[in-house]
């Protein structure tokens, strides 16, 4: 065991090379550390305003050039996969549902986001897809929401194959297509299973 004398010895050692070493030896760090904890709240708050900035464009593009070009500027560079995230969640915020955003976009379990509709829980998940999406994603989403006891939408921008549709259940929601962007537009529409009336 340390004596008393000995310990504080110690501390009054460390704080003498503490005094020695110039201030910004020690701001630095400190600078590193505060900009590492700030920075991922204001990536997150970019994406969000960049996936309002989505939506809008998708709106002037549908009026203007019609769906196709709505999907070619979904699958062009404007739009990365987080966005497409927020994008989507943003959607249905804006129709009234609460959701819950990710603190993070890596390391999500594969829930990219969560809504309570007509106060049931439901996982989302998104893909931003080119061509046809890949039914072991489906299933893997199939059991995730399973496992929650929730029920789920998995939203993606490209094409759903028979595969996929086998691959889902009655409370995973496959929403694409012309559905899919219904729903970043605003338009009303059904999600999930007819029986269980979420109109939005």
């Amino acid at each position: 065991m340390f004596e008393f004398d000995e310990v504080e010895g110690v501390v009054q050692a460390l704080r003498e090379m503490a005094m020695a070493v110039p201030w910004w030896f020690w701001a630095i760090p400190v600078l590193l550390l505060i900009v590492w904890v700030t920075s991922k709240p204001v990536k997150h708050a970019w994406r969000i305003r960049k996936a309002s900035w989505v939506l809008r464009v998708l709106c002037e593009i549908g009026l203007s050039k019609g769906p196709g070009a709505q999907f070619g500027f979904l699958r062009s560079r404007a739009v990365d996969p987080y966005t497409f995230e927020e994008a989507i969640l943003t959607a249905l915020q804006e129709r009234g549902v609460k959701i819950r955003r990710n603190s993070r976009y890596t390391g999500d379990g594969g829930i990219d986001g969560q809504a309570w509709i007509n106060g049931r829980r439901v996982l989302i998940q998104a893909k931003l897809y080119k061509g046809h999406i890949n039914p072991a994603h489906v299933e893997e989403f199939v059991i995730l929401c399973k496992k929650n006891k929730s029920l789920g939408l998995f939203v993606h921008s490209g094409k759903t194959g028979p595969a996929s549709r086998r691959n889902s259940s009655e409370s995973i929601d496959i929403v694409s297509g012309d559905r899919l962007l219904k729903l970043l537009s605003k338009d009303r529409m059904q999600l999930l299973p007819k029986s269980l009336k979420f109109d939005l």
